[in-house]
C-alpha cells in the first residue's frame, strides 16, 4: 500500500490476493466492532477476493457459480457422481462392480484406461488453459507488464509459496508470537501447518499419479502396485496429509471467530475442503479395499469425486492459488524495482 498513491480496481484485487487472511489486522485495530466505525479489513479483503474470482471467471456467465456456490456445488457434485456411476454401469456387466479383482490392470475392468485418460486429459487441458488465460488478464489488470517478469521473480515467488512465507501473520504484542488468528484470538502456527499438509499432500498425490503413469507406460507394469512401491507410498503419504489437513481446517472453521470472516468465502472454502477430503478418503479406501468385492464401487465413487474436483477447479476455491501466485510474483517485481530506486 505504501508504494501506491491511487487505488483502482486492479490495485484492490492485488491487495486482496496478496493477503493471506491471517486476521492479525482485525485484532490489532482499535476501530473494529464494538467501535462505531466497525472497520473489518479481513472481511472486506475476503469479499474482494471473491469478486476477483468472479471478475476473471471464463466464460464470464459462469461467474454466477461463485455467487450461488452452495447450490451449484451440490448440483455439480451429485451430477459428477451420478454420471460416473451410470457410465460404469452402462459400459459393462454391472456385476463386475461387486466382484473381487485380483489381476493386474483390474482397475481398468471398472473403467477403461482410454476413458480415464481421455476424460482426464480433456478436462485437465481446459483447466490449465483457463488458468493461464485468466492469470495473464489478472496480471495486466493489477499493473504488471509481461516484459517485467523475470526468472528471479518467478523463483522467489515460488519460494514464498512453497515455504508459506505469508502464513506467518503478524506479531502478538504480549507474547511476541507470530501466526494466524484462526483458532482463537491468539496467534498460532496451526493453520500454517494444516495448509502445508494439504499443499504438500496434493503435490505428493500428483507425484504418485505421475509415477504410476511412468510405471505403466514406460515399463509396462500395470496397477495395482505394491504398498511399498513408489506410486503407492507417495499416494498414501499425500492421502493422509490431505485427509488430516482438510478435516482439521474444517473443524477450525466451524469454531473460529465469525466476525472477521466473509460468509460467502467460507462457503467456498467448505466446498473445496470437502471435495479434497472426499477424493483423499475414497482414494485411500480404494487402496485398502482393492482386493475385495467393494473395490469396484469405491473406485467408481472415487473417480466421481476426482471428476468433481476437475470440473469445479476453475469455478471454486482452487482458483485462489493462481491469483495468489501472480500477486506474489508482482510483489517480487515491485520490490526489485524499489530496491533499484533506493
Amino acid at each position: 500500500m505504501e508504494r501506491r498513491t491511487n487505488f483502482g480496481k486492479g490495485d484492490l484485487f492485488y491487495l486482496a490476493n496478496i493477503c493471506h487472511d491471517c486476521k492479525a489486522c482485525y485484532y490489532a485495530c482499535p476501530y473494529t466492532e464494538p467501535n462505531e466505525l466497525k472497520i473489518n479489513i479481513p472481511e472486506v479483503l475476503s469479499e474482494l477476493r471473491l469478486e476477483s474470482y468472479k471478475e476473471y471467471s471464463t466464460p464470464r456467465r459462469l461467474a454466477s457459480f461463485f455467487g450461488r456456490h452452495r447450490r451449484n456445488f451440490l448440483v455439480t457434485a451429485l451430477a459428477s457422481l451420478l454420471a460416473t456411476v451410470l457410465f460404469s454401469l452402462l459400459i459393462g456387466n454391472p456385476q463386475r462392480l461387486f466382484s473381487p479383482h485380483l489381476e493386474l490392470g483390474s482397475f481398468y475392468d471398472i473403467f477403461p484406461y482410454v476413458v480415464i485418460i481421455g476424460v482426464g486429459f480433456g478436462i485437465g487441458l481446459y483447466v490449465v488453459a483457463n488458468y493461464l488465460f485468466n492469470m495473464i488478464r489478472f496480471y495486466k489488470d493489477i499493473g504488471g507488464k509481461l516484459r517485467q517478469i523475470s526468472i528471479g521473480a518467478i523463483l522467489r515467488a515460488a519460494s514464498d509459496a512453497f515455504l508459506h512465507s505469508g502464513f506467518k501473520g503478524g506479531w502478538h504484542i504480549k507474547g511476541n508470537k507470530s501466526g494466524c488468528y484462526h483458532e482463537n484470538q491468539d496467534p498460532s502456527s496451526g493453520f500454517l501447518t494444516l495448509h502445508a499438509l494439504i499443499f504438500y499432500g496434493f503435490i505428493s498425490a500428483m507425484v504418485s499419479t505421475t509415477l504410476a503413469a511412468m510405471y505403466q507406460d514406460w515399463f509396462g507394469i500395470l496397477p495395482p502396485y505394491p504398498v511399498l512401491s513408489l506410486p503407492a507410498l507417495f499416494g498414501i503419504a499425500g492421502g493422509i496429509c490431505m485427509i488430516v489437513g482438510t478435516l482439521a481446517i474444517i473443524a477450525i472453521r466451524r469454531k473460529e471467530d465469525k466476525r472477521p470472516v466473509f460468509k460467502n468465502m467460507t462457503t467456498l472454502d467448505y466446498a473445496f475442503l470437502l471435495t479434497l477430503a472426499s477424493v483423499s478418503i475414497t482414494g485411500f479406501l480404494t487402496l485398502i479395499l482393492r482386493s475385495t468385492s467393494a473395490m469396484g464401487v469405491v473406485f467408481t465413487i472415487h473417480l466421481g469425486f476426482v471428476l468433481l474436483l476437475f470440473v469445479t477447479a476453475p469455478y471454486g476455491k482452487f482458483v485462489h492459488f493462481t491469483y495468489r501466485y501472480i500477486a506474489l510474483i508482482f510483489t517480487r517485481i515491485e520490490e526489485a524495482q524499489q530496491s533499484k530506486l533506493d
